[in-house]
């Protein structure tokens, strides 16, 4: 048989796979290449199915490679017998013959294969070519035919489509377009208009879900209708409900809308709008009015009912807290009326509802529960916190109802059921808000206490309030004053006689001349008796002394009270509640006085600066709430009171109505908020002593400020120097005559708000200011006549009169609140004296006030330079005498 020609068509597999294992053929000499078996095989495989093209390439490649193996076989034959194969060659004819005839057969061979227009190579390749064509345009054809089948099933789902939606079949719309989202996920479009197309069937696809949204959206608003009743939202609110919704041709149930929007993945979208409408219109208006609303449901027939949140009527019952049962209501009608589920009010225990109602109650209940409990809390329960602890009990009918209310939403599946018991009270729940309510009570007593104790700061109206000390407590230290001021006369008259005999020493006269022998006795005796005497004149005045005796008495203003009254009545409170509520009423108290800190120094800066009395005033409130802090710590640390006169006697004229300690009802209130404080942490001394720092400030800024208007006047004066001319002795004379009734009227007011004590050091403090300025005014003076000696005399005398602002014994002397007042009143007198008076003195030590520097000063200002200034200021050199 004949090898089988090869044509323009697909080479079998098996003749190819055969010629790439490398079956070589038998060259038989006398067979003509390949023998009849060979020959038979190989037309069997070319029989067989045709290959691919990187077959048919390969095995091509392959002919190559054999055609060119074979010549360099040859080749190296010959080579490698060359001079044998010379001999034969031409020896042999018949040899020589069946070579060139080899030769030429592979020549043929070869040309039949490689030729480029007649060869089997090229024609294969050409075989091949076409063929790829032709599956190429079958690929085509096929992938036109599954475009036009898409394109056809989107033409026939467009058009039920329009038939569906005209015909209210409204969940079969939805299928359309939930199918026309999923084609166009797998689209088979794959022409160079791919994109065009795709775009357009996109925007086809959302114009179909614009008109099913836009269907459902009018179903839905003619299905649920908010509205005000009379159109007033004062009035009250309707929401109405159709559970079938009639066209023209066809009826809609609230149900399938439901469905459908489900289906285009718009329910969440059509709940949160219904969740503000819900609070827009229900929810918010009644809160508003929750002491004369509630809501009330009202079934008209089997497809319309309606609830209504408006005035109560005569029936309503008020058994159960009005504000939950109104919420209650209003979300069975939701769950039943709108979401589809079963009516709660015929079942107690588990609802079961469908999966879609479960889903639709779910979502609702996520959009609204934060909102819904906020709203609550903010509106509602935190006004009920109550204030009073006697309110407590009462508050416990409201946490109850906001629990069942809870409870309830979790039977509904509004709010998810809590994971654990232990989590029941969680941290967003009205049940865990209710729970706190001892925390909820403390915060909005303090938010309570700050209020009232910030109108009472920030009050223009500055009232004041009397506070007198024990008079028996001043008459015992100014008894003590004088007994200890006669002592020291005592010894001072003493140390005068020592010093009288040491300077006996060298005198002119003889120590027995008129010196009987009971002289020297008599002398002590007599000295003896004037200190006696002394003593009992002093001890005379103590009792007209204390029959003048300036009570102990202050202004504060009623500010201050007011804050003590508050405070007391807040850790009354505090004592009836347990223990962390207890400190944090306490610390509330704290902050009460942190707020008095923050407040009144800036809230009335400008009055404390401008007005001095008022300034003082301030001082005495710090001092005084100081040591009322510290008396209500000392008290609230003791035992707890047993009745109200254990608390009355805390601080100074306050009625005894604000202190009593209220046991009635302390049972009930036991059980809602658990142990007693019993107050022992009450510790008010760190804040005591930043009362005490903060009116010491201001006491001091008022001393300054007045210091600086003293100083404005001594600097008119520009000095003490050329006082001989008249017209500086007439401005030194005004401006001292002006400090004097600066005091006077200082004093004045001084006396209505200062305590003696306080009145008579902040007195000191300026007199002691203009005193020390007019000391070194005379001591910057280097020379100073006779003249001017007399006029310095004079203007320095003036300021004498202000040692009537003081008592003139006792501890409130001037010269235990002026420091510098004994200093000045020996230089008005070294001013006059002589250098011999001066000396003495000086040998006496009683200028012990100047140092011995400036006592020199003002020998050389006030004396010509001679001997005798010379040796007397050689003995102030050498020191005061001791």
């Amino acid at each position: 048989m004949p090898p089988i020609p090869i044509l323009a068509v697909a080479l079998p597999v098996a003749f190819i796979s055969s010629i790439l294992e490398d079956q070589q053929q038998f060259i038989d000499t006398d067979a003509n290449w390949v023998d009849e078996e060979e020959r038979n095989n190989n037309n069997a495989l070319l029989s067989s199915a045709p290959a691919d093209r990187a077959s048919i390439i390969s095995c091509l490649q392959r002919i190559d490679s054999q055609i060119l193996a074979f010549k360099t076989e040859v080749l190296e034959k010959i080579n490698s017998n060359q001079d044998s194969f010379s001999t034969l060659y031409q020896n042999s004819g018949e040899l020589r013959e069946r070579i060139n005839n080899l030769f030429t057969e592979f020549e043929n061979v070869s040309k039949e294969v490689n030729d480029p227009e007649k060869g089997v190579k090229s024609k294969l390749l050409l075989s091949l070519q076409e063929n790829h064509d032709v599956k190429q345009d079958a690929q085509n054809s096929g992938a036109v035919t599954e475009m036009l089948n898409y394109l056809s099933e989107v033409q026939l789902c467009i058009k039920r489509f329009g038939e569906y939606l005209a015909d209210a079949r409204i969940e079969e719309a939805a299928g359309i377009v939930r199918g026309m989202d999923s084609l166009l996920e797998i689209s088979p479009i794959i022409s160079d208009k791919r994109i065009y197309i795709f775009e357009k069937l996109k925007l086809k696809l959302a114009s179909m879900k614009d008109m099913l949204d836009q269907t459902l959206d009018d179903l839905l608003t003619r299905a649920i209708v908010f509205e005000r009743i009379d159109g007033d939202i004062e009035s009250g609110s309707i929401l109405t409900v159709a559970t079938f919704i009639t066209g023209p041709d066809s009826a809609t149930h609230l149900s399938s809308i439901f469905v459908s929007l489900t289906e285009v993945n718009l329910v969440d979208m059509q709940l949160s709008r219904l969740k503000k409408n819900v609070m827009k219109y229900l929810i918010v208006p009644l809160l508003k009015h929750r002491q004369s609303w509630h809501a009330s449901i009202k079934i008209e027939d089997d497809i319309t009912s309606k609830l209504i949140v408006g005035s109560k009527n005569d029936n309503y019952n008020e058994s159960v807290d009005p504000l939950f049962a109104s919420l209650t209501a209003i979300f069975h009608f939701i769950y039943n009326r709108i979401l589809g589920g079963p009516n709660p009010s015929l079942f107690s225990g588990p609802l079961n509802p469908s999966p879609l109602t479960t889903q639709y109650v779910s979502k609702f209940g996520n959009f609204i529960s934060r909102d819904l409990r906020e709203l609550v809390i903010k509106e509602y329960l935190s006004h009920m916190i109550p204030i009073e602890t006697s309110e407590l009990t009462s508050f416990e009918k409201i946490a109850q109802s906001a629990r069942l209310f809870e409870a309830e939403m979790r039977r509904l599946e509004f709010m998810l059921e809590s994971q654990s018991s232990e989590e029941e009270e969680e941290e967003h729940t009205l049940g865990a808000y209710v729970a706190k309510v001892d925390i909820h009570f403390t915060i909005r007593k303090r938010d309570r206490l700050l209020e009232l104790g910030r109108k009472v700061m920030t009050d223009e109206v500055f009232e004041s309030v009397v506070i007198a000390e024990d008079v028996e407590r001043g008459k015992e230290n100014l008894e003590n004053s004088i007994k200890e001021e006669t002592k020291v006369t005592e010894e001072n008259a003493e140390k005068e006689k020592e010093n009288k005999s040491e300077n006996n020493e060298g005198w002119d006269f003889g120590w027995e001349e008129d010196w009987g022998e009971n002289r020297w006795n008599n002398q002590g005796d007599k000295d003896k008796k004037n200190v006696t005497i002394t003593n009992k004149e002093t001890i005379q005045n103590i009792n007209s002394e204390i029959s003048i005796l300036e009570p102990e008495r202050y202004e504060i203003t009623a500010k201050s009270k007011a804050l003590i009254e508050l405070t007391i009545d807040i850790l009354n409170e505090a004592r009836k509640l347990n223990v962390q509520s207890g400190i944090r009423l306490y610390n509330a108290t704290l902050d009460l006085f942190d707020l008095y800190r923050a407040i009144m120094p800036v809230y009335h800066s400008n009055k404390f600066t401008d007005i001095p009395a008022l300034a003082m005033m301030f001082y005495n409130d710090c001092m005084w709430l100081a040591s009322e802090l510290l008396k209500i710590q000392k008290q609230y640390s003791s035992p707890q009171p047993t009745s109200s006169n254990d608390v009355t006697n805390l601080g100074n004229d306050i009625e005894e109505d604000g202190w009593g300690f209220d046991t009635e009802n302390m049972e009930e209130v036991n059980n809602v908020i658990g142990d007693q404080w019993s107050g022992q942490n009450v510790y008010y001394e760190d804040m005591a002593n930043q009362l005490r720092e903060l009116g010491q400030r201001w006491f001091d800024i008022q001393i300054e400020t007045q210091k600086s208007v003293l100083k404005e006047f001594l600097d008119e004066m520009e000095g003490l120097h050329l006082m001989a001319r008249e017209e500086r002795f007439d401005v030194c004379h005004r401006v001292i005559k002006q400090i004097v009734h600066t005091l006077t009227q200082l004093n004045k007011v001084l006396k209505a708000v200062l305590s003696p004590a306080l009145r008579y050091t902040a007195l000191g403090l300026l007199v002691d200011s203009v005193i020390k300025r007019m000391i070194d005014d005379v001591e910057d003076l280097y020379d100073i006549s006779a003249e001017e000696s007399q006029q310095l005399n004079l203007i320095c005398g003036m300021l004498f009169e202000l040692g009537g602002l003081f008592p003139k014994i006792g501890p409130h002397k001037i010269n235990m609140h002026v420091k510098n007042w004994e200093k000045y009143r020996h230089l008005t007198d070294i001013l006059n004296f002589s250098l011999a008076e001066i000396m003495t003195r000086f040998r006496n030590k009683e200028l012990t006030e100047f140092k011995t520097t400036e006592l020199e000063n003002l020998i050389c200002a006030l004396f010509a330079d001679t001997s005798l200034r010379a040796r007397n200021l050689q003995e102030i050199q050498e020191g005061h005498p001791l």
